[in-house]
């Protein structure tokens, strides 16, 4: 069996456990860039909504432009306010970058 190694970098933060076929039907409508991504250790994927996301394979190094001005940021936290509520969840913690290892 192989196993993939990923990184990512997402401004956003973890949501609880669901299916993503129901996130992907709340997302869908809605007008902003808002994403999930599910990953994690193998076998114990979290589930994240993320806005500015990267991502980079083991071996292959990018570089990231982090530099957002405060209006982004403002923005970027309006629209995941407007997926949590699409998502029928209560207002979630202050969005940050997270650097994710993934293996799948």
């Amino acid at each position: 069996m192989a196993v993939w190694t990923t990184a990512y970098l997402i401004y956003g933060f973890e949501i609880p456990a669901r299916d993503t076929s129901d996130v992907e039907n709340a997302l869908r409508p809605l007008t902003s860039d808002v994403k999930y991504l599910t990953a994690g250790p193998y076998d114990r994927d979290r589930l994240y909504l993320a806005t500015a996301s990267h991502a980079a394979d083991l071996g292959t190094p990018i570089t990231c432009d982090l530099n957002a001005s405060p209006a982004q940021y403002a923005q970027w936290q309006a629209e995941l306010d407007e997926a949590l509520r699409a998502l029928g969840l209560p207002p979630g913690p202050m969005p940050e970058w997270h650097l994710i290892a993934n293996q799948d």
